[in-house]
């Protein structure tokens, strides 16, 4: 087990966000059914992501994402190689990611360009509490200014103690590459997944939510993103042979899924660790590139980004894996302090 994984397992305990690799399952009892959800803000997000069903076919929509127009390029950056493989109109892509690194939102950023440019609805997932659902919504539809980007990190989500790296400075960047792409006239959409608890009981209030919003948009791209534990589409992990994961609800609830596990070169990772005297700590730490699985024949291209299916790994939780390079780790948008001033 590698470092980084050790030290986002700790982080996982405490703070009930967990975000490393799930092992092999192993034989166990059926899990019960996904919960009701729990008390919760209500909100217009069936009217926020409800879209118009979209009119591409498959096979323009894949020659879009293969090869894009010149103006959509420019528009949105070079295409992710492999991205029209696992990318469909109605589909949902699972991003199980490395939290707190500049790179993997930027990623989520280029490919929801891609798929809005070919006329697909996207609506992203973020690993962020429900409550944070109206600055999300009211942030997409502002002017970005100076006001707006306060009103988007004024909740206590933003404001932790201790931050691991799911409110970094890259997920804000994130927030506003989208609303500009909005503001271009693209449709696109956010909602926060996030649900409160630990374990078992967390994901499956998580993919409870994602479910509810799918319904809302049936037709539309999805692309979650997340730790790579909830991402996973098998049950359970090294720590836990019981843990049930958010993919694995979301698979069994008969939504069309892919789900990816990151992978990446070398460089650093915003997360949260346990140091001397057991007291927990935050801040950029190494990201070692986790160690190949037996099944594991991904051919790497380089520095470029890409993604790939991988049959093989399916029954490891993943349908494949994206590459971003080299990681650098992205501090906190709003500074530990900001409480007291």
């Amino acid at each position: 087990m590698s470092t980084v994984l050790r030290i986002q397992l700790l982080a996982s305990l405490i703070l009930g966000a967990p975000s490393a690799l799930a092992s092999e399952p192993t034989p166990q009892p059926a899990p019960t059914e996904l919960p009701a959800p729990a008390s919760e803000p209500e909100d217009d997000d069936a009217r926020e992501t409800a879209a118009p069903e979209p009119t591409i076919a498959d096979e323009a929509f894949t020659a879009a994402m293969k090869k894009p127009p010149e103006e959509v390029a420019k528009r949105c950056g070079a295409a992710v190689a492999g991205m029209e493989e696992v990318l469909t109109p109605g589909g949902v892509l699972v991003l199980g990611e490395l939290h707190g690194t500049r790179e993997v939102p930027a990623l989520v950023r280029t490919v929801s360009c891609h798929v809005a440019s070919a006329g697909v609805p996207v609506v992203v997932g973020l690993e962020v509490p429900r409550e944070e659902q109206r600055a999300l919504r009211c942030y997409l539809k502002s002017n970005g200014g100076k006001e707006a980007r306060a009103s988007l990190t004024e909740g206590t989500f933003w404001r932790r103690p201790h931050q691991d790296g799911r409110s970094s400075e890259a997920i804000a960047a994130l927030m506003e590459s989208l609303r500009v792409l909005r503001s271009q006239g693209l449709n696109v959409s956010v909602f926060a997944y996030d649900a409160p608890g630990q374990g078992s009981q967390r994901s499956a209030l998580m993919a409870k939510r994602v479910l509810e919003v799918h319904e809302t948009a049936p037709k539309s791209s999805f692309v979650l993103l997340g730790g790579n534990v909830n991402a996973s589409t098998v049950r359970g992990t090294e720590w836990d042979e019981t843990f049930t994961p958010m993919g694995w609800h979301l698979v069994r609830a008969k939504l069309p899924v892919r789900s990816l596990d990151i992978r990446y070169s070398k460089g650093t990772a915003w997360n949260c660790s346990l140091g001397e005297e057991q007291k927990l700590s935050c801040g950029a730490v190494p990201a070692v590139p986790p160690a190949a699985r037996r099944n594991d024949k991904v051919v790497y291209r380089g520095p470029r980004a890409f993604m790939e299916l991988t049959p093989e790994s399916k029954h490891e939780g993943f349908d494949g894996v994206f590459y971003v390079g080299p990681l650098t780790a992205s501090p906190p948008a709003v500074s530990f302090t900001a409480k007291s001033h």
